[in-house]
């Protein structure tokens, strides 16, 4: 190169404005403080030839502007956006001569390799701010400044790839972006799952755990490790497929299942359940798809997890979604735990969702006496433990005690009552109107059931 000539240039920068022109390989913008560059200058200096310098930037919002030469500004002022890319090249009888190198420094990749004479440098649709440039002439062919290779990385979009283990089949081949994976119409249950991200243009993973028969939810496996049982003839019944890192802010992951009875469910997304609970039902086949984050849905969306209503059964009653129900009409909101006296079957039964805590006889009040049991629904006031009951003509210590009626009405045990629980037993040895219970039962709701219980009385 003849001595003299080279390149100079200056970056416009991120809350900086125009910094002062360097030249010839020196770092244009800045690094480690994540500015980005928004616009840039370029002119020749002592150009021994003719010819000039041209370049064009990608710009935010915008793509790749037109060609501009010789200082002209490439890129925008003013208007926050930044520069993503740029291309570089010399005209005339310079482009004979020389070579024009440069390279970028982009956000979360550092520098990039060198690009020259008009190739890409930078990155395209990742979104990603160019933080500095350093720009460089050389003579026609001298070797590049340094490593030419990931000068320009173009944001590919991911395939997310997946397999099923399927009775009687074993593991299916690898299908991806919306194929399916299992079977239809042939009644084989999806025993296991696997997925993967293929050109994957952010960091981060794919996670996806299963709800497996007879063991419940798993812990979330992700990248090909597969979620389920095999050997085990085991069926799905609900997945969840997330993705984590930057990939989770750049795109959102649907998937649906094929179920026995069922058929196609709707679309969930990121995390949510796909599948049934409750039902007993095989997962028989799987689609899973990527798309843009606020990107439309694959399908609806409404229904992609079914889950069995609890119901629990008395002999003459129901808890089912919540609400109690007696044969008798009498409905009252009770929750998922609670407890049940009947008056005419001399029974309690407690639960707490399904479970169920106890099932004991019981002594309510002597109708005969004016001590009949209050019915309703009512709550447990509070717990005490032990205590002394008083009333008129008795003094009674209990080592258990749960009003539901002021300090009046309550659970509690009853060493008196040695002639049983249950049946008849209340029309003859009937209490003040408290419920008798035995001890081992009382003790159960004492430890188990918290103040505010609901307490049905029908």
């Amino acid at each position: 190169m003849e001595k003299g000539a080279g390149v100079s240039y200056s970056a416009h920068v991120q809350s900086i404005g125009w910094q002062n022109y360097v030249e010839n390989g020196a770092l244009s913008g800045t690094t480690g403080e994540s500015r980005q560059i928004e616009g840039i200058k370029i002119k020749g200096t002592n150009f021994p030839s003719s010819g000039s310098i041209t370049y064009r930037a990608h710009v935010q919002g915008e793509g790749w502007q037109n060609w501009v030469v010789n200082d002209a500004l490439s890129g925008t002022v003013g208007m926050g956006k930044r520069l993503e890319a740029i291309e570089v090249k010399l005209t005339g009888e310079m482009a004979e001569r020389y070579d024009i190198y440069y390279r970028t420094h982009v956000q979360k990749f550092g520098w990039l390799g060198w690009a020259k004479n008009g190739e890409s440098a930078g990155t395209e649709s990742y979104y990603y701010r160019t933080e500095a440039i350093e720009i460089k002439l050389i003579e026609k062919g001298n070797a590049a400044p340094g490593s030419t290779a990931n000068r320009f990385v173009i944001r590919k979009e991911p395939i997310v790839s997946y397999a099923s283990h399927v009775q009687n089949i074993g593991w299916q081949n690898y299908v991806f972006d919306g194929g399916l994976s299992g079977t239809l119409g042939e009644s084989k249950r999806v025993e296991a799952i696997k997925v993967r991200l293929d050109m994957q243009p952010y960091e981060g993973a794919v996670a996806y755990c299963a709800d497996v028969q007879g063991l419940g939810w798993q812990a979330w496996s992700q990248n090909d490790i597969f979620a389920g049982t095999t050997g085990t003839g085991k069926y799905l019944e609900a997945v969840k497929v997330k993705l984590t890192g930057e990939m989770a802010e750049y795109y959102d992951i649907y998937y649906r299942v094929h179920t026995q009875n069922y058929g196609w469910l709707d679309w969930a997304k990121n995390g949510a359940s796909a599948g049934t609970e409750g039902y007993n039902y095989r997962i028989e086949a799987v689609q899973i798809k990527i798309v843009s984050k606020g990107g439309a849905a694959p399908g609806n969306t409404s229904r992609a997890f079914v889950k069995k209503p609890s119901v629990v059964l008395g002999p003459n009653w129901t808890v089912e979604q919540g609400y109690f129900q007696a044969t008798s009409g009498v409905r009252y909101y009770v929750g998922s735990n609670y407890i049940i006296i009947s008056i005419a079957q001399q029974k309690m039964w407690s639960y707490i969702g399904t479970q169920k805590i106890v099932e004991t006889g019981v002594i309510t009040g002597n109708p005969y006496l004016g001590y009949a049991t209050p019915k309703g629904l009512f709550s447990i006031l509070s717990k005490q433990s032990p205590s002394v009951l008083i009333g008129p003509g008795y003094v009674s210590p209990v080592q258990y005690w749960m009003p539901f009626i002021g300090n009046s009405y309550g659970i509690h045990d009853s060493s008196w009552q040695t002639h049983g629980y249950g049946g008849d037993l209340y029309l003859t040895y009937g209490s003040h109107g408290c419920v008798n219970t035995p001890l081992t039962a009382v003790r159960t709701l004492f430890y188990t059931h918290s103040i505010g219980t609901p307490v049905v009385i029908y």
